[in-house]
């Protein structure tokens, strides 16, 4: 049978005019459609070429007003079908209480507990030399509006549940500690007491799943190319002050170096394993 005698649907309509609007807009494209009409009166659109199928197909729903369905990657399909672990799920409520607490219901109190140091760059250090060896790390846990939240927590319950499934609590525990530790007293250093925020965690965890999965090929986990472009892109866009609001920079750029020591180390220790 010459290929053009073949006729593979991809759309009806019932309007006869608008069937032929949709038809010559996609021979602009280079497409060779056709247009038959069955005893009811339906328009159907079709193609002659089977490799034609699935750009006419896409040309057709933006044509008429259908967005393309958003293709999921298959290595985020894999880790959101994880079950929430314990401690990931108790951090995210954690943090979302003292938000509601500290920021929604203005209770000062608690980020006066949990902030590195005084407001006051002079005193950055001084409640830790005090002995509230605590700052070094709940700054993590404190997030100042809806948006700066609602990012760090979506991106700590699967980057910090594959730590979970992968490694265990005891890891994930120590991964965040000494994550929040590093990136925590690197942005006071640098920038002063006045900070808080998950965002250096995510850094961390970003660097370390990203080169982890780069030196053990055996690795279940790995994040799709896309996001960590789309993380480190961001980075550099708060670094150089694109946005209105302030980033917590040092914080980000020590948490990501971090991670990726992390990634590279245990990454060549298990890949003998």
């Amino acid at each position: 049978m010459d290929s053009t005698d073949r006729k593979i649907i991809y759309g009806s309509l019932a309007d006869r005019s608008v069937a032929e609007s949709v038809s010559r807009k996609m021979e602009k494209v280079g497409i060779s459609v056709g247009i038959e009409v069955d005893e009811k009166g339906m328009c159907h659109l079709y193609v002659h070429d089977e490799k034609d199928l699935p750009v006419a197909i896409d040309h057709f729903r933006v044509l008429i007003g259908v967005k393309k369905p958003i293709e999921i990657d298959p290595k985020w399909e894999k880790i959101k079908k994880l079950p929430m672990g314990n401690f990931t799920f108790s951090i995210l409520i954690v943090c979302v209480l003292i938000y509601f607490f500290g920021f929604f219901m203005e209770y000062a109190e608690v980020y006066n507990i949990l902030m590195f140091g005084p407001r006051a760059k002079s005193m950055t250090f001084s409640l830790i030399e005090a002995g509230q060896l605590w700052r070094l790390v709940t700054p993590a846990l404190i997030h100042f509006g809806f948006m700066h939240i609602l990012f760090n927590l979506m991106w700590w319950k699967d980057l910090g549940n594959i730590l979970e499934h992968t490694k265990g609590v005891f890891f994930l525990t120590s991964f965040l500690i000494l994550s929040a530790f590093v990136s925590n007293i690197t942005q006071a250093y640098f920038a002063g007491p006045n900070f808080g925020g998950l965002s250096g965690v995510v850094y961390a965890m970003l660097g370390y799943l990203w080169i982890y999965s780069r030196v053990n090929k055996k690795s279940e986990f790995s994040l799709p190319k896309s996001d960590v472009v789309l993380m480190i892109g961001w980075f550099f866009l708060c670094l150089f002050d694109v946005f209105s609001f302030s980033a917590a920079n040092w914080a980000h750029g020590a948490g990501l170096g971090f991670g990726m020591i992390a990634g590279l180390v245990i990454g060549w220790r298990d890949r003998s394993l």
